[in-house]
């Protein structure tokens, strides 16, 4: 756990989780797809914004049908903290995604599941793996005063390009301990607090 200098008599620690390289390995065969498709553990859509959200999603590799990139928030928690990582990884099945008994783990017979279908947009021209950065005091329980000032740092979001100059963005939400996978449609990451720092960490081509 790195720690900085004190200011004024608070020391200031950060904690910092990135994407490793299995991670970026996984995120880079999305890159020039010609069908992408996601499938989703269970899509839930808030109206009228047309948010979505799970909490697993799954896309068939082109031309391997045994062959899924999988992107899951990983829960961290740190002393006075906690946050979701989008961990990728490329696996022979969905992870908590069914798949049919009948079709074994062919790629086009993922289900019950949802999915989202972007035909028209191409295939992907790049992923950006956004860094998110925020903090606050620790505070004494008994007379308020602080003692602490932590900051957190990780990789919160992944803005996915497109070829025909379409982004989605997957997401987390910072300081909630449900998991969702947030999908929107541009490049907003969701809520971000006032002293935050957003910055792309990787560009994947």
């Amino acid at each position: 756990m790195p720690g900085f200098p004190a200011r004024g008599g608070v020391e200031t620690v950060l904690h910092e989780r990135c994407l490793d390289d299995g991670d970026l390995s996984a995120l880079g065969r999305l890159v020039g797809l010609d069908r992408v498709r996601f499938a989703a553990d269970a899509l839930e859509v808030a109206l009228p914004s047309g948010l979505m959200s799970c909490r697993s999603l799954a896309v068939p590799l082109t031309g391997d049908q045994r062959a899924f990139v999988n992107v899951t928030p990983d829960w961290v928690q740190v002393p006075y903290d906690d946050f979701h990582l989008l961990r990728a990884a490329v696996t022979a099945a969905p992870e908590s995604i069914p798949v049919s008994p009948m079709a074994g783990r062919d790629a086009n017979c993922v289900g019950p599941c949802s999915w989202i279908e972007p035909d028209d947009f191409g295939p992907i021209r790049c992923v950006e793996v956004v860094s998110y950065e925020t903090g606050g005091d620790v505070t004494r329980g008994d007379d308020g005063s602080v003692i602490l000032h932590e900051i957190v740092r990780y990789d919160r979001a992944l803005r996915l390009r497109f070829a025909g100059g379409q982004v989605l963005t997957l997401s987390t939400r910072h300081g909630s301990i449900l998991g969702a996978i947030e999908i929107r449609s541009g490049e907003e990451i969701g809520h971000v607090e006032p002293d935050a720092r957003i910055e792309i960490r990787h560009t994947l081509h």
